[in-house]
């Protein structure tokens, strides 16, 4: 039986760009804001942390402020660079209040796996918003950019030394393609629609008890974290993190 490649992610350095980016890096699952918010029960949120954790990041290694003045010319949006060595790879280019990052990697996934080019997973950002593509990665020999877009004239935005304004995520769209949606009534599954009243009858007992009677350990449901569910089944497949692998650099 032959062995199945792992499906591959390749980030070849272009030379000669003179552009001071750092490699990709598995992105990270800690967010300032949900650290901060009240109880830090955002931290309790399984499908968030992992959505942040879906992709290899690129960090800037610049600070900058963006401000745009509302035009649609390239000279309205203005980038200035406050630290960092070398030369910025935020500009603007398109005009239309776009921020553009020039990358000087070029991207090649296996046959079959495209790129989805995003911005960081609930990292909402004032008065700026990411643009996300989907690149041909498996048959493209071009670079590409990565595109923010201002929301709001003479708004200063700033990005920080490592602060992520991309992330990198492989997939394909022939498996999104293959996909069959069909729309049922919940019992025309009776196994699934006992499991799921189950859960919900927990879940409206839980939330009639009130937070002052929970004991300090019990602050938040966590049947969906742990994978433990009231009908007491364990997921076959069930993940409370994901581990990347770094990028590999042969000689370092």
């Amino acid at each position: 039986m032959a062995v199945q490649e792992n499906p591959r992610l390749i980030c070849y350095r272009v030379p000669r760009t003179g552009l001071t980016t750092a490699p990709p890096e598995p992105a990270s699952r800690r967010r300032l804001w949900m650290d901060r918010n009240g109880g830090s029960f955002a931290n309790f949120c399984l499908p968030m942390l992992i959505a942040n954790q879906a992709g290899w990041e690129l960090c800037s290694t610049h600070a900058i402020e963006v401000v745009w003045n509302g035009g649609s010319d390239t000279q309205a949006l203005q980038v200035i660079k406050v630290s960092g060595e070398g030369k910025c790879p935020a500009t603007s280019h398109f005009g239309f209040g776009i921020l553009t990052w020039r990358l000087p990697f070029l991207f090649r996934t296996s046959p079959g796996w495209q790129l989805l080019a995003r911005g960081p997973a609930n990292s909402p950002k004032d008065g700026i918003a990411a643009l996300e593509g989907i690149v041909e990665t498996d048959s493209s020999v071009a670079t590409f950019t990565m595109n923010w877009v201002l929301t709001r004239p003479d708004r200063v935005v700033r990005f920080e030394v490592g602060e992520p304004f991309a992330v990198l995520v492989p997939q394909r769209i022939q498996d999104l393609e293959n996909i069959a949606p069909v729309i049922l009534p919940l019992d025309a599954d009776p196994d699934l629609a006992a499991r799921y009243r189950a859960w919900a009858g927990a879940r409206r007992q839980y939330r009639d008890r009130g937070i002052s009677s929970r004991s300090r350990y019990d602050r938040f449901q966590l049947d969906y974290l742990r994978g433990t569910h009231a009908a007491h089944d364990q997921p076959e497949f069930h993940r409370s993190k994901i581990v990347l692998r770094r990028f590999l650099e042969p000689g370092k």
